[in-house]
């Protein structure tokens, strides 16, 4: 329906279903007499006359109200009024979004070793929500809670139905212009727990939102008196009780004006007094501008509601047995109590073709829903539009990053103070008393790769996969790329922000190696060790180890978008680190010759050379093909260029290049494991 412009052309004006008022709104959630208006010395006020559903100025319900200019106003299930030039006019676009859904079936792809057959998960779902409501829906474990939300965030495509928003708007097959005005809230905090409550906003704004950075700093304060959290700003997030770091993970959402906010259990694990202040928040915020469906595992919080959707198994599907007010729950199934009421929702009894389900009526209710074209069949995952690529999106993951990085003292601290310090000294310390400087050169590149991939392995994975394995979409990375944010941004920013933390820690390894050298190894036994070893300057020696620590730094991204968890990712890290050891001739073989000297590991020059000399088992060939994308191979032979005569400038050029193909070679690996471990979010189209 249209909702009427309320003049103030009058003293007083009632408002409701009667044709006896003064202004007649037919709208099943609009009371026969629903509120007055009246003017008192020169004042608009608003009195609520006993009305179902109330009234509410400035997002607040109240008995009786007085009206100023550009207040906001709404009554029973009525969009946002705003008070402008003598008259209360609806604003439909931030007045919260309708929910139809028609028929909906949900089925999963359940296959053996015999056959494959699907399995129905949620059938013959059928709700309409009004613009501005606050729905729960409750139901017993595995009845399909989590699932109807799904649906409705986008996230999960139907077997078949519809999910019609605002009468007219298919989610499906219009996606592109709806999401944008649906927020989803998980019961995972999605948030960076080293970054206070500000900073975790500002930074997302800086991704969601196009507007001037003047702009972005307003909205920011608006929503930090949203979830009022205003007071809390500069705490660190990872220091919040629940209830605070659930209200950030809802700001997050808010800051692009949603109309639709779906959460999924946001009072769980939190205590009555802060549970109740949360749904006090979200109840204030449906009074507002939104639309809010909150699924809930408990019925201590039910009477914030307008309505619940409680949903139960029947012959093992999940279904809606009740929708309606919370009012009249326990007594619509004939139980006294919770656990009888979850009891009977765990089995259904047969449906006996009578009301099922209590709801408000709606006079569109029994038309059917107009949209452009049909929900597609059978398919689990939704294919959500790539973001194109925007011009500053790397430099605010860089920052964000960068910022989590330095903020964990601790694990900063031992990066970058500790692991230099106590790595060298130990490479010099073991092989002080070798003859060739060669061994500890190694093992400084060895130190540099380790480095950087310890460094790197966690981080992709970290925010990619969700804690819940079931639900792969639930993840920091999913809500930065429904925001806007372009794949690749998010992979250089991450990389870069890491960049200057090798190229500090490979500084340091090169500088402290030097010193622990001085202070190791005579200069009477071992002159010409400690002339080989000084004869590099630091430039040089921190250019090869930096370009290694690089070479790790990727090494480990590859690994963490390769891994489905942090466990995993930490398992493989052995599986990369420790071929580039064994695979060295410095670690077996012939180690105490000259690095040139025919050995199963050879330069990358004399490949000709020693194929011409011919292998004399197989083993050498073996170890020499799989040595070759080993970067501790030319890395090696760079450290020990100065070894070399004026003869070998050759041989030189072609381990440079060798190394940096190496290095080009582990990019393109990184980036497409990236986009491999994304696919299940980033589908072309």
């Amino acid at each position: 329906m249209e909702w009427p412009t309320i003049p103030l052309d009058r003293k007083t004006l009632v408002v409701g279903r009667d044709p006896e008022c003064d202004l007649v709104v037919q709208h099943t959630s609009v009371s026969r007499k629903h509120f007055r208006l009246f003017r008192e010395n020169e004042q608009w006020f608003v009195e609520d006359l006993d009305s179902k559903l109330g009234i509410s100025v400035r997002g607040v319900d109240v008995r009786r109200g007085k009206l100023t200019e550009g207040d906001v106003f709404r009554f029973g299930r009525s969009p946002l009024y705003r008070f402008r030039d003598g008259a209360l006019m609806p604003d439909i676009g931030g007045g919260g979004m309708s929910v139809t859904i028609r028929d909906l079936k949900i089925e999963v792809d359940v296959s053996d070793r015999e056959n494959a057959s699907k399995k129905v998960l949620l059938q013959g779902i059928n709700l309409e929500i009004f613009a501005g409501e606050f729905i729960g829906v409750i139901g017993s474990s595995g009845a399909g809670k989590s699932i109807l939300l799904e649906c409705l965030s986008a996230q999960r495509r139907p077997s078949d139905g519809k999910i019609v928003l605002d009468e007219h708007y298919d989610l499906f097959s219009q996606i592109g212009e709806v999401l944008p005005q649906i927020g989803s809230v998980p019961q995972q905090e999605l948030i960076y727990p080293f970054l206070t409550v500000e900073e975790n906003l500002a930074f997302a704004a800086r991704l969601r939102l196009d507007v001037p950075e003047e702009a972005q700093a307003k909205r920011v304060e608006v929503v930090l008196e949203q979830i009022d959290m205003a007071e809390h700003r500069h705490k660190r997030s990872g220091l919040l009780s629940g209830g605070q770091q659930k209200r950030v993970n809802i700001g997050i959402e808010l800051l692009r004006e949603r109309r639709l906010l779906l959460l999924d259990e946001p009072t769980s694990g939190l205590d009555p007094g802060l549970a109740g202040n949360l749904m006090d928040r979200l109840r204030l915020l449906s009074r507002r501008n939104l639309t809010v469906v909150c699924s809930t595992h408990t019925l201590d919080t039910v009477h914030y509601f307008d309505r619940v959707i409680v949903v139960g198994k029947r012959d093992g599907v999940g279904t809606v047995a009740y929708f309606g007010p919370p009012a009249g729950l326990l007594d619509y199934f004939h139980v006294r109590d919770i656990a009888a009421l979850f009891e009977k929702l765990h089995q259904l009894p047969p449906f006996e073709g009578r009301g099922e389900i209590e709801t408000t009526e709606s006079p569109v209710k029994d038309r059917t829903p107009t949209s452009p074209s049909g929900t597609s069949m059978g398919i689990t995952a939704v294919n959500h539009p790539e973001a194109p690529w925007k011009q500053g999106q790397t430099g605010v993951i860089l920052q964000r990053t960068l910022l989590g990085i330095c903020r964990d003292g601790k694990a900063f601290a031992l990066a970058v103070g500790i692991q230099p310090l106590v790595l060298s000294f130990l490479v010099v310390l073991s092989q002080n008393d070798q003859s060739s400087g060669i061994f500890i050169h190694f093992f400084l590149v060895v130190c540099a790769l380790w480095m950087g991939m310890n460094l790197s392995v966690r981080e992709l994975v970290r925010e990619r996969a969700s804690l819940d394995p079931g639900r792969p979409m639930l993840s920091v990375f999913f809500r930065d790329y429904l925001a806007g944010v372009h794949p690749n941004c998010h992979l250089a920013g991450k990389f870069f922000a890491f960049v200057p933390i090798v190229a500090l820690q490979t500084l340091l390894i090169a500088i402290y190696s030097r010193v622990w050298i001085v202070m190791m190894i005579s200069e009477s036994t071992h002159e010409v060790t400690r002339k080989l070893l000084f004869a590099n300057a630091v430039p040089i020696d921190f250019s090869i180890l930096f370009l290694t620590g690089i070479s790790g730094l990727t090494l480990g991204f590859v690994i963490s978008s390769l891994a489905n968890s942090e466990r995993h990712a930490v398992t493989m890290l052995p599986l990369l680190v420790l071929p580039q050891l064994l695979l060295s001739r410095v670690a077996y073989g012939h180690g105490t010759e000259p690095w040139n000297a025919p050995s199963p590991f050879f330069p990358i020059a004399d490949i000709q050379r020693y194929a011409a000399k011919g292998a004399s088992h197989i083993a050498e060939w073996l170890t020499s093909g799989l040595s070759l994308p080993m970067v501790t191979r030319p890395a090696t032979v760079a450290m020990e260029c100065n070894r070399l005569g004026a003869d070998t400038r050759t041989l030189l050029a072609g381990e440079w290049l060798y190394f940096l193909i190496l290095l080009a070679g582990y990019g393109i690996l990184l980036h497409w494991s990236y986009l491999r471990s994304i696919r299940i979010v980033v589908r072309p189209k």
